[in-house]
């Protein structure tokens, strides 16, 4: 009988794990919020930014977060600060969530007035700086997830506008740990234009250097043990901006978002382990690839590993496609295609033979029944080409080619397309252009106040001007609605580049200008070609195609363009340049088609309108930028253009 009570006491414990566990425990002397099944336990911390302090594989015996340091799972911040933001020393509140086939646990934040934005390492010092305006009060909401039987952590965030204002913020998360007990070896991979970069350290090797990927191509990376052992992260690949490692830290910034009062924005993002690849080359809906090449005395040895960690992705027959690529001639060194009848939470290989040994590129394509076409490649030098890379790889480019002491040819990998929706309203209902004030939005950037726009509207009673402070890291102040945006009749974009109102942006100004909005854009060092504005929405409405770097020209040392009206309209009303301002700096831009030139500096276009819609875009290439004799934004000429501008919305 009492064999039989402890079996059946023991089956109970089992299936308890099974199913998961959620208890408050002690940890080190820290209240924690523990959540446990057969695979994982993970303490969470809610008085340390809901941070979890623990993470311990059970398979492995191994705890990732070693206590006492800046390490942990899940820590908040923002992305418009340098490191740290303030959120990481904040008090969540935690309350355990009854969830069928999951335990979980939610927490939440109201951003204070004080230690919420901009933060320091020590916490006292932190929690007395002001936190940003645009952040106070803010609502944040993280729920951590461990379904019953599975190492995956799923993490949804949400971050709430409870305000009658609107908002523009975005989420840093931070990742600290140890992929192996004395973190004496490790490699990052993490997908850029570039290839697969990130630091690396074999053992023996005592250091390693930050690496930013500023150009991003892919919403996951991982970092191994150099034994096959791999923590992978899925996050959000329409919303992310850049990632970062140096050595025991994973971070990802995400795009700034704008929210109007009662608005959300939501994410979700995955963590969880892989054992059994040395490679992972991709990684999005728990299914992972890993792609290994290895010479032989014939050739190269190419093995694409798959698994999935979704039982969602375990039924269907697939069919897997790879290719070896000559790099350099782009000649196929070998192909194959194999027929899966599913995918298994263990890993499955598949082998192909190339039979000469080069440079090449490993192209794989993974298809399912719905002709959903997942791809995913690796570029071959050799192991230890790029392993030397790595090192010494320091801070990420864009261009440059992942290679070892300069072996191999330049390499590029693509980015999807970023796929973002817009709820649009019916724009006929809204009110557009109120007549009693000549509102103006202005987008200010480097250099803005070289331009007086201040100054020629100072002192015009029916004229209301709001600033947005467009900083690259994310605009502030910029209407979140379009009910507010519509309360403008121009907006002046000074020197601004993509980063500063990201997609939702420049997508509602496009509307507006169609809706009949006078947009005026003045030139600098972070506009058009300076600008990222490649595939948004930006390159439709501007007057400008084939936007480049490094357009900024300049007629010699200590010379400048002479400014000249070319054409007849009513932005040049009572402008007059006859007193030939100086244009010392301009980008040299190409005409779209319908693009009617005004102005010109020397042989260039100056001055540049264009209809969209039922609007207007006045686009100047002329920049505040130099020290001219007459400077062509110190004349009443200039201040005579911008007041016209602002009068050209007639509705």
């Amino acid at each position: 009988m009492l064999k039989k009570c402890v079996l059946f006491l023991f089956c109970m414990i089992i299936f308890s794990l099974s199913a998961g566990i959620t208890r408050q425990e002690n940890y080190h002397g820290k209240k924690v919020y523990t959540l446990e099944n057969e695979k994982l336990i993970l303490r969470i911390d809610p008085s340390l930014g809901g941070k979890a302090v623990s993470f311990y594989l059970k398979d492995r015996k191994q705890e990732l977060v070693k206590f006492g340091k800046d390490e942990g799972f899940f820590i908040d911040h923002w992305s418009k600060f340098q490191y740290p933001s303030g959120l990481m020393h904040l008090p969540y509140q935690a309350e355990f969530l009854k969830m069928n086939g999951a335990a979980a646990v939610r927490m939440q934040l109201k951003v204070p007035a004080y230690g919420g934005g901009q933060g320091a390492r020590n916490r006292v010092s932190s929690l007395k700086i002001p936190t940003d305006k645009e952040l106070k009060d803010l609502l944040i909401i993280k729920t951590i997830i461990l379904k019953d039987s599975s190492d995956v952590v799923t993490v949804n965030m949400e971050l709430k506008n409870p305000t009658n204002e609107s908002r523009s913020a975005a989420f840093h998360f931070q990742h600290g740990f140890r992929v192996t007990p004395d973190s004496d070896r490790y490699r990052w991979d993490m997908p850029s234009i570039d290839g697969f970069a990130g630091p690396a350290l074999k053992p023996g090797i005592k250091m390693t250097g930050k690496t930013f990927i500023n150009d991003p191509v892919a919403g996951w990376f991982s970092v191994s043990d150099l034994q096959n052992f791999n923590m992978v992260f899925e996050f959000d690949w329409n919303y992310l901006d850049r990632t970062y490692s140096c050595g025991i830290t994973g971070e990802w910034m995400m795009e700034n978002i704008i929210l109007s009062g009662g608005k959300s924005f939501r994410t979700v993002y995955k963590v969880y382990p892989v054992s059994g690849m040395e490679r992972i080359a991709y990684a999005k809906d728990g299914i992972v690839a890993g792609i290994k090449a290895d010479e032989t005395s014939k050739g190269v040895k190419v093995t694409v590993n798959l698994t999935s960690k979704s039982a969602a992705n375990r039924n269907d027959p697939l069919k897997l496609r790879v290719r070896a690529v000559a790099h350099k001639d782009k000649r196929i060194l070998a192909e194959k295609t194999f027929n899966l009848s599913k995918l298994n939470s263990e890993i499955q290989s598949f082998v192909l033979e190339s039979p000469v040994k080069e440079e090449m590129v490993i192209k794989a394509e993974l298809e399912d029944k719905t002709g959903l076409r997942r791809s995913f490649e690796y570029h071959y030098v050799d192991e230890k080409a790029e392993f030397n890379n790595r090192f010494f790889y320091g801070t990420m480019g864009a261009g440059a080619a992942v290679l070892a002491g300069g072996r191999g040819s330049a390499y590029r990998m693509k980015a999807p397309p970023k796929i973002k929706k817009m709820d649009l309203p019916d724009f006929n209902k809204i009110k557009k252009f109120p007549n009693d004030k000549n509102r103006m939005l202005v987008l200010f950037g480097l250099y803005t106040d070289h331009l007086k726009i201040y100054e020629t509207f100072r002192n015009d009673p029916a004229t209301e001007i709001t600033w947005c402070n467009a900083n690259p890291r994310g605009v502030s102040s910029f209407p979140a609605s379009f009910d507010e945006l519509f309360r403008y009749r121009t907006i002046f974009m000074c020197n601004v580049n993509y980063k500063s109102l990201r997609f939702e942006g420049f997508e509602m100004i496009r509307h507006w200008i169609a809706q009949g909005g006078t947009l005026v854009v003045t030139g600098g060092f972070y506009t058009y070609g300076a600008g990222e504005f490649e595939g948004s929405p930006f390159e439709q409405y501007v007057p400008f195609k084939n936007l480049k770097p490094f357009e900024l020209c300049s007629p010699g040392k200590r010379k400048s363009f002479v400014l000249k009206v070319t054409g007849k309209d009513p932005v040049l009303a009572g402008v007059d340049f006859s007193a030939s301002p100086d244009v010392p700096w301009l980008h040299k831009m190409q005409l779209k088609p319908g693009a009617e030139v005004l102005a010109v500096a020397g042989p260039h276009p100056a001055i540049v309108k264009m209809k969209y819609g039922k609007g207007v875009v006045i686009a100047c290439t002329m920049t505040p930028l130099g020290n001219p004799a007459k400077p062509f934004w110190l004349g009443d000429a200039w201040k005579k253009f911008l007041v016209n501008c602002s009068k050209l919305n007639k509705n």
